[in-house]
């Protein structure tokens, strides 16, 4: 904790705190972070306290002192450095060593000198030469170039040896900069060094020194180099940019060194730009050096665009050899397809290399319109290489075309004229298109054993899983070559497609009766686990009694590994076998109702021999004929969540009601005369309130669909394949619009005149008693504030504030979200709830607050929010959570992590405030005595005054959840 402080000194120190801090540097525990504030605060106090504990032998942190003093004032200690480094340890002595250079005394010279001359020139570990070269730049900075220059000069005498170059050449480094242009003659000198190091250091040096004078200078030198010297020095002219290097650089072009030329075609380029093109391809066209041509199209990738593009083709004619060859790698490198004519015809060339590069430059130039000039070459070509890059060519050409269905057109077009399908049919599989499909599809079934495995293995890796159902009735159809292999890329494109979990699984339903091996469905079993949905577990379910003992064991393993919730118990509806649970309709809610029992039992025994003419099952499905009326649930249902697949034929329309109330809406999305293209999953018969789904989920007509639902209180929300149509919406009361909807009532499949399936119903209760009190809780005398279905009980803003699955959660949207309070007030009591925070909420716990006002003045807030979170890393000690906001400060660490449920109680009497929080007591504390003298935030809470008011949550803009909420009074 000391520390702590002393190193917020770093920050806030003064002179005033320089007294304390003498005490503690001396202390071998503090002294770091005593010496590091005493460098921050910096004044004559500062310094003078550090060099007086230099001066003793009692300095457990000499070095540390030392390089504060060097980097703040450095001339204030030269007898006690000199003391340190004459006795001191190795991390002393390089201290001293560093202070001493630092100070750029006279007598420092001496020691700095010795102290290098012991080390041989060399490295070790107190950096005796770096001290001295820093010692010779500050003198020379200050003046005293000559004295500078001497010890460089030294310096770089001693060091000539290889492994010594950096040394060398720091030295080298001090002189340029203390120098300047003065330094250019060392400089020339080292450019012809045979080390390398020294040579490119120099000439890096050099590029510093700027001026024509310089560059003739140079330009001079190049003539007495070496060749490997000459070609760093156009390197640096390069990189000057002075044009008067330009007649050097077209010299050096055509030096027989290709090192040389090639740092020469770089050069150029950096100097004149576009003006280079022409010299540059003139190069090419004149030289056969592979190393230099990729050099000179290097630099041309720096000039060329599409204005100046054609100067590349306009060339070719009259190149040869690998001139040509490099002319049209840099025609590809553009990617502009008007030049794909002018590298077609090379490749016909007898030379390998140029028809090599002209075969690859294809997939580069080729536009959609080229692709028959690709099958003409494809369909003669007879060599491997030769044909997989024209295939890539071609499909390049093919993917440029923005409508994805029309991509495979031209390849089709050519199918159909007899070209060859061997070559052509693989590129279907990453064209892909309706229409392509049909094709493999056509000719996987009517090919012969060729074709078929060409076709086969093209439908399986198609490009997408449109390819899914061709591959599904390949499995059903029992192939013995191709069944399994077609399971196994099913599942793999089940596995890689980009849809919703919910969607995946009704995929693998479509095929899970053909993975007639264990180990198919094993992985089965594994992939669907991995979809992480509920209605996951539900198929994973009937595999734990599998007859083989290792699909047993991977259902169990299953499961195990989706860690869903276990105490949401989910029934199924439907036993997959007969209507057991089921019944036929009679009248609606409300004409029940008012049916004396006989009445409806003759009524209700007409409707179930009605219901067996039309309701019917059928392989594990609930099948309508299209005549008829609603299959209902004998059980009614209150709040719940459910989950069904459903299926209509073409003109389709029916429908889920809930509680005998219409409906969750199924339509046919392409009965647009009914309005229909809104797709499923609305709420159809709402007038006041959305009745329209947020989104088009629906799968094409014929293929399953599945509905999560969930009801609780008034609100509907619905998932169709997994993407939410639905968002918490009141449903409104069909049979009495004047009214809320029933409290409770069976769910109804509907019935509308078209052929229906339905399959895999499960419900989930959401009963009251999740919401209600514990024995001992009843026993206490506390009541619950939350009935898990509605905000009975609370007022303010319930639109961003909702009760959703047994929680109250608030949406804010695009502002705070507001207020939500309980329609109560109270004084003193036990207030518990559970709560759930997302990365970086903030919400808040308003008591004894009135509803009009910041209820963190005007009443008490108990601060809800994620302080963890970064953006939260300047809080006050008053602002995290649990605090009573601006009046007691609350201890951290006890939220659980971001995601989970944290528990909270809040214990109010009279002036006292206690909050435990997952079971820690975070404030125990008295208002009035933290009001005294001020609350700690400075400014006024009338509210603490308040001996009664409202609970409430307050919205700050941030998604929070509340659940399980109970209050006791006192």
């Amino acid at each position: 904790v000391r520390s702590f402080f002393m190193r917020q000194l770093n920050l806030v120190g003064s002179e005033a705190s320089t007294e304390a801090l003498k005490e503690w540097i001396v202390s071998p525990e503090m002294c770091d972070d005593a010496v590091m504030a005493l460098q921050a605060i910096g004044s004559p106090a500062a310094v003078e306290t550090l060099v007086s504990v230099l001066r003793t032998d009692e300095c457990p942190c000499a070095a540390q002192v030392m390089i504060a003093l060097a980097e703040t004032d450095p001339g204030t200690a030269i007898e006690p450095y000199v003391l340190w480094y004459n006795r001191g340890s190795t991390a002393e002595k390089s201290a001293a060593l560093y202070a001493l250079a630092s100070t750029g005394a006279p007598g420092a010279a001496e020691i700095l000198s010795g102290a290098a001359d012991a080390a041989s020139y060399r490295w070790d570990q107190t950096g005796a030469v770096h001290a001295l070269l820093l010692y010779a730049r500050n003198i020379g900075l200050a003046g005293e170039v000559k004295k500078m220059e001497r010890i460089a000069s030294q310096i770089m005498d001693a060091s000539q040896a290889p492994e010594a170059s950096s040394q060398r050449l720091a030295a080298m480094s001090v002189i340029a900069e203390v120098k300047g242009s003065d330094a250019l003659g060392m400089l020339l000198q080292a450019a012809g060094d045979t080390d390398v190091a020294i040579r490119v250091g120099a000439l890096r040096l050099a590029s510093a020194i700027k001026g024509s004078d310089a560059t003739k200078k140079w330009i001079n030198r190049y003539g007495k180099v070496a060749p490997e010297a000459k070609a760093d020095i156009l390197f640096m002219l390069g990189e000057r940019g002075d044009e008067l290097a330009v007649p050097l650089m077209m010299k050096a072009m055509d030096d027989p060194s290709r090192e040389v030329s090639s740092s020469a075609l770089s050069a150029l380029a950096r100097l004149q730009g576009r003006k280079a093109v022409e010299p540059l391809l003139s190069w090419i066209v004149k030289y056969e050096s592979e190393e230099g041509h990729l050099a000179a199209a290097n630099a041309l990738t720096t000039l060329l665009d599409s204005t100046n593009i054609r100067m590349v083709a306009e060339r070719l004619p009259e190149s040869s050899g690998q001139a040509t060859v490099t002319l049209i790698r840099l025609l590809a490198w553009s990617g502009d397809t008007r030049y794909f004519k002018t590298a077609l015809p090379y490749t016909a060339s007898d030379d390998l290399g140029i028809r090599a590069a002209a075969l690859t430059s294809l997939s580069s130039l080729s536009s959609w319109n080229d692709q028959p000039a690709i099958i003409e070459l494809l369909d003669t070509s007879t060599d491997r290489a030769e044909i997989m890059q024209l295939q890539q060519a071609l499909l390049s050409a093919a993917m440029r075309h923005d409508d994805p269905e029309k991509r495979s057109d031209l390849i089709l077009n050519a199918l159909g004229k007899g070209a060859d399908r061997a070559k052509l049919i693989p590129l279907l599989a990453f064209t892909g298109g309706e229409e392509a499909l049909k094709q493999v599809a056509d000719d996987f079934e009517k090919g012969d054993a060729a074709t078929r495995d060409i076709c086969f293995d093209a439908l399986a890796h198609w490009k997408d899983h449109s390819a899914a159902k061709v591959l599904m009735e390949i499995t059903a159809s029992g192939n013995k070559t191709f069944g399994m292999p077609a399971f196994d890329a099913y599942m793999r494109m089940v596995a890689a497609a980009t849809v919703t979990p919910e969607r995946k699984l009704l995929m693998i339903k479509d095929i899970a009766n053909h993975a007639t091996a264990p180990d198919a469905r094993s992985g089965m079993l594994a992939l669907v686990a991995s979809l992480g949905i509920r209605q996951a577990q539900f198929f994973i379910m009937p595999y734990l009694s599998d007859s083989s003992a290792e699909v047993c064991r991977a259902a169990s393993e299953a499961i195990e590994s989706m860690n869903l919730p276990d105490d949401e118990i989910f029934e199924p509806m439907f036993n997959g076998k007969d209507l057991e649970g089921w019944q036929g309709l009679v009248g609606n809610p409300i004409s029940r109702a008012g049916m004396k029992p006989k009445e409806l039992a003759a009524g209700q025994k007409e409707a179930n021999d009605r219901m067996l003419e039309n309701w019917s099952v059928r392989d594990g499905m609930i099948w309508f004929s299209g005549k008829g009326d609603n299959l209902c649930s004998i059980k009614e249902y209150g709040d719940f969540e459910m989950f069904v697949d459903w299926r209509i034929t073409r003109d389709g329309d029916s429908g889920i009601y809930l509680r005998g109330t219409p409906q969750v809406q199924i339509w046919d999305t392409s009965r647009t005369d009914d309005g229909a293209e809104v797709g499923s999953g609305g709420l159809y018969n709402n007038q006041k309130n959305p009745s329209v789904p947020l989104t088009v989920a629906d799968n094409p007509v014929g293929e399953w669909n599945t509905f999560r639902i969930i009801m609780t209180g008034e609100r509907v929300s619905v998932w169709l394949n997994g993407e939410l149509t639905v968002d918490n919406v009141i449903m409104e009361n069909y049979w009495d619009r004047s009214i809320p909807i029933f409290p409770t009532g069976p769910v109804e499949l509907q019935a509308h005149g078209t052929d229906l399936a339905f399959r895999d119903i499960w419900i989930r209760e959401i009963r009251s008693p999740e919401y209600s009190l514990t024995e001992k809780e009843k026993q206490e005398g506390f009541t619950s504030l939350f009935n898990g279905r509605n905000l009975d009980g609370w007022i303010g803003n319930k639109v961003s504030y909702m009760a959703e699955d047994g929680m109250i959660v608030i949406k804010p949207g695009n502002d705070s979200g507001g207020n939500l309070y309980t329609e109560k007030e109270y004084a003193d009591f036990v207030f518990r709830f559970e709560f759930q925070l997302t990365p970086g909420a903030n919400n808040g716990l308003g008591i004894r607050t009135p509803t009009e006002g910041d209820a963190a003045y005007v009443g008490m807030e108990l601060q809800i929010l994620d302080n963890t979170a970064s953006v939260y890393a300047g809080l006050a000690p008053y602002q995290y959570h649990g605090s009573v906001y601006g009046v007691i400060p609350a201890r951290r660490g006890f939220l659980r992590p971001v995601g989970e449920w944290n528990y909270q109680e809040v214990t109010v009497k009279g002036t006292k405030v206690k909050v435990v929080l997952n079971g820690t007591v975070i404030v125990d504390g008295d208002i009035a005595d933290a009001a005294m003298n001020g609350t700690i935030d400075g400014n006024e809470h009338p509210g603490l005054q308040n001996r009664k008011g409202h609970i409430g949550f307050l919205g700050h803009g941030s998604i929070v959840k509340f659940r399980n909420i109970r209050i006791k009074e006192f």
